[in-house]
């Protein structure tokens, strides 16, 4: 499966009050912080940041800035031997909430095995 990047026409297209210019400004800003990693955030991922904080430049820079702060502060994203086991997890079972919840409240979710080798089931790392 392949997964390729839509063109930015579109998005700027759509009725979301999103200018390339602001993009641009914010890609300019993002250059010049030595700590974050520009060359791996795309436009689209910039453009996104900039919707979900209701196109606000400011906002968005806080808020890139603080993800990808935290993902240094967190041995989750650096353990190469936990991101293998979630990985491998992650290719074995299919996890995720139902929408609708039961008449108690609770929200159940769907799984299913989709690799039924056992070697590679491991139950905690599926829980994770």
């Amino acid at each position: 499966m392949t997964v390729s990047q839509i063109a930015m026409e579109i998005e700027y297209n759509k009725e979301t009050n999103i200018k390339p210019e602001v993009i641009l400004r914010l890609r300019e800003w993002l250059q010049k912080q030595a700590h974050m990693p520009h060359d791996h955030i795309t436009e689209l991922d910039i453009i996104l940041a900039y919707h979900c904080c209701d196109c606000d430049a400011e906002i968005t820079k806080r808020v890139i800035d603080l993800n990808f702060t935290a993902r240094t502060l967190f041995s989750f994203y650096q353990n190469r031997e936990i991101n293998y086991s979630l990985e491998t997890a992650l290719h074995t079972w299919l996890v995720t909430p139902l929408d609708a919840a039961t008449n108690k409240g609770y929200r159940p979710i769907y799984c299913q095995l989709l690799d039924a080798n056992p070697d590679k089931f491991v139950y905690g790392d599926v829980v994770k």
